[in-house]
């Protein structure tokens, strides 16, 4: 069975990027710590052997170029909207896979991680990794279950239980990763950059 990657990522545009720690140090040190985050997941892409699938927020930006990834656009709507059609996407390439979504603001993720999380859904039907906000920063499927995706408050405390609930109430096998934050401020930043130095 195929393992696909989706990558989620926003346009490396000063402004536009990381607005809570922008509101805290500014929008130059914002995008400075965003191109930080995409240094890191760069990394951990390089380190892995699946399919992998960048989904930008328009227009895919150079840069990118020494990874074997396939380029994409993410579609209108809500961020549930937009990953459902991304799955729904790869899964319409590869009908038999594996299908991970992330994003670029969980430095803590590692390739060890994401493998695990392939490796669960030979016996899961969805993996999912909690973020300590209550959100996820981690989701996986082996087919498209779009009712995951609907009804969810998406800035609110409580997307990784409604979404665990949703899974649920489907009767899906749901395996979760290691709780892991997200950097959205500035001190999430600071906090990680001092668990570099122990």
């Amino acid at each position: 069975m195929e393992s696909c990657l989706i990558v989620f990522l926003r346009n490396a545009e000063i402004g536009k990027v990381k607005t809570r720690i922008a509101n805290t140090l500014g929008d130059k040190a914002a995008l400075d710590i965003y191109h930080k985050l995409l240094q890191i997941l760069k990394v951990t892409l390089k380190d892995l052997t699946c399919r992998t699938y960048l989904y930008f927020d328009g227009k895919p930006q150079y840069g990118w170029q020494d990874l074997e990834a396939r380029q994409c656009v993410q579609a209108d709507g809500d961020l549930g909207h937009r990953m459902a059609e991304a799955f729904a996407d790869v899964f319409s390439l590869h009908s038999e896979a594996r299908v991970l979504i992330i994003g670029s603001d969980c430095p803590a993720l590692t390739a060890d991680i994401i493998n695990k999380a392939f490796r669960d859904l030979s016996q899961a039907d969805v993996v999912i990794g909690p973020a300590e906000d209550g959100g996820y920063y981690m989701l996986g499927m082996k087919m498209l279950h779009r009712s995951i995706f609907e009804g969810i408050s998406w800035s609110g405390p409580d997307v990784f239980t409604d979404t665990v609930r949703k899974a649920g109430a489907l009767g899906l096998i749901v395996e979760s990763g290691p709780k892991l934050f997200d950097i959205d401020t500035a001190a999430d930043w600071e906090r990680w950059q001092k668990l570099k130095e122990v």
